[in-house]
């Protein structure tokens, strides 16, 4: 439950299959079941306290869709260490090269305030419960009540802790270690939270699970 340090660095790459084709929802799945691994790479876990990971049309590059890994590192050098091996060993998947991939460098670590941190620290949370959710309960079960949700439970102003925490309780170890520390509360509030005055925290779910968005109505 440690939370992001206040220097740190931030990266991007994108990833698709081996023949770089963009991804529909279904392939943006599959890849993500072949990159799972990588959150599991001592070398990764040990200089990236934190990550999430959506599916995003690379717009300033063919207008394709790849899964965008977001990372957050203490150690640059070894995070990208971590990820172009196993890249260049998995034999299913590969690193998209987009304009809008950034890799940093070992003097790029930088201090980030109160309220960046608290993004942030929502981000890595959010997607360590996804992640387990995914796999247990199954993408399209979960895909299909996010879907719900957005359009139906938010517009109807029910709070996703009614909606959510029944599932989020069955399938995550992570959220029920939240619970433990008493930090369940804020995981809620920054769900329904307008972060840096533009990103509802749900919209981060609804990226993660290739759901169509739109305009939020506040």
């Amino acid at each position: 439950m440690d939370d992001l340090p206040i220097n740190h660095s931030t990266g991007v790459e994108f990833f698709r299959f081996k023949d770089l084709q963009p991804l529909n929802a279904d392939q943006y799945f599959e890849c993500l079941n072949f990159i799972r691994p990588l959150f599991k790479d001592h070398v990764f876990c040990a200089s990236t306290p934190g990550f999430y990971f959506n599916r995003i049309t690379n717009t300033n590059d063919d207008k394709g869709n790849s899964l965008r890994l977001t990372y957050y590192t203490t150690d640059p050098i070894r995070t990208l260490e971590s990820i172009n091996n196993f890249a260049d060993k998995n034999s299913k998947i590969a690193i998209f090269e987009s304009s809008d991939s950034s890799r940093p460098s070992a003097n790029s670590l930088s201090e980030h305030d109160l309220e960046e941190l608290r993004f942030r620290n929502f981000l890595n949370r959010n997607t360590k419960i996804c992640l387990e959710i995914l796999e247990s309960y199954g993408e399209h079960s979960f895909q299909e009540f996010v879907t719900w949700y957005r359009y139906i439970g938010l517009s109807q102003k029910i709070h996703p802790k009614s909606v959510f925490s029944p599932i989020f309780e069955k399938h995550s170890k992570y959220f029920n270690e939240l619970k433990k520390n008493s930090l369940d509360d804020q995981y809620w509030e920054d769900l329904v939270f307008v972060h840096k005055g533009k990103n509802l925290g749900f919209h981060f779910i609804v990226n993660m699970l290739a759901v169509p968005e739109s305009k939020y109505n506040f």
